[in-house]
């Protein structure tokens, strides 16, 4: 697997962190009446056949992170993963992950897609309620790829916390969504530093020299 750290000023690289150095967290707020979509927004009323995200990233509740155009080609092959350190003053929320290849006209397209719930951030047999406030550690499975990615282009993430209606919402309260009546908005924090090296693990392809 390939580490792309993620930096402040919505940077994405290979580049890991320096201890000496602290890098400021990023914030955002998620809102259930208010989720980001799964769908990419049409464009000019209709719906495009390959879903363009890049409208995505200018939601407020939306992080994105991208690299420097692509020197060389590079090619995704296999399950791809978010190591994301966050917290939230919720008692239960969401965080979801989008990989996408942008082209130099802007044209952002997903590779996939991926969310993974607060309580059962440790696995499924595994329930643990979230501590508001408390840095935890979420391995979001993301999903497969075989793409690649050509020069010129970048490789982004968006971060979130809905990808409604492929997902379901988390409403927050830490209650179950099938019998709660009320959402509360959550204040998410993403950190990034020595301490929590939150990356995009990626199955790269090594290129042979023929």
């Amino acid at each position: 697997m390939t580490a792309m750290y993620l930096h402040s000023g919505g940077r994405l690289s290979e580049q890991c962190y320096n201890a000496a150095e602290m890098e400021p967290a990023d914030t955002y707020q998620y809102d259930p009446q208010n989720p980001s979509f799964s769908a990419a927004p049409p464009r000019d009323g209709k719906m495009l056949e390959i879903g363009d995200y890049a409208p995505v990233s200018q939601r407020d509740d939306v992080l994105t992170y991208e690299t420097e155009p692509l020197t060389q080609d590079i090619t995704v092959a296999g399950e791809m993963f978010l190591q994301l350190y966050a917290a939230t003053d919720a008692k239960d929320t969401d965080f979801a992950c989008r990989v996408l290849d942008i082209a130099p006209d802007g044209f952002a397209r997903a590779l996939n897609m991926g969310l993974l719930r607060g309580k059962w951030r440790k696995g499924f047999f595994q329930f643990e309620p979230v501590t508001p406030g408390k840095v935890e550690s979420y391995r979001i499975e993301i999903g497969s790829a075989a793409w690649r990615i050509k020069v010129g282009h970048r490789l982004a993430i968006q971060v979130c916390s809905a990808l409604f209606p492929l997902y379901d919402r988390n409403l927050n309260t830490g209650e179950p969504s099938c019998s709660c009546d009320h959402s509360l908005i959550a204040n998410q924090t993403v950190y990034y530093d020595w301490a929590y090296p939150s990356c995009l693990l990626l199955p790269l392809l090594k290129e042979k020299n023929c």
